[in-house]
């Protein structure tokens, strides 16, 4: 998937959050790995972007697990790839 400046900006933009220790996580996942990512990743990224804060904490921090398989997985590709 092919990102338009515009989209992947406003993307960038959604990776800041109120909680530095979900923000640098998203933010570096997003600069390093997303534009290599196939679409069904990107999309799990960005549905990824639209939870909250304090669940993305949890989860970024192995305190939780999301309800949503599919964002579970996210979170644990996101940090797989963060950990290499």
């Amino acid at each position: 998937m092919t990102e338009s400046s515009d989209q992947f900006n406003k993307l960038r933009w959604r990776c800041r959050r109120g909680i530095k220790e979900v923000e640098i996580p998203l933010q570096r996942f997003f600069e390093q790995y997303y534009m290599g990512l196939d679409a069904k990743h990107q999309t799990l990224f960005q549905q990824l972007l639209t939870c909250d804060d304090v669940d993305l904490f949890e989860w970024l921090t192995r305190q939780s697990e999301a309800a949503d398989a599919q964002i579970n997985y996210m979170v644990d590709y996101l940090l797989r790839t963060l950990a290499n």
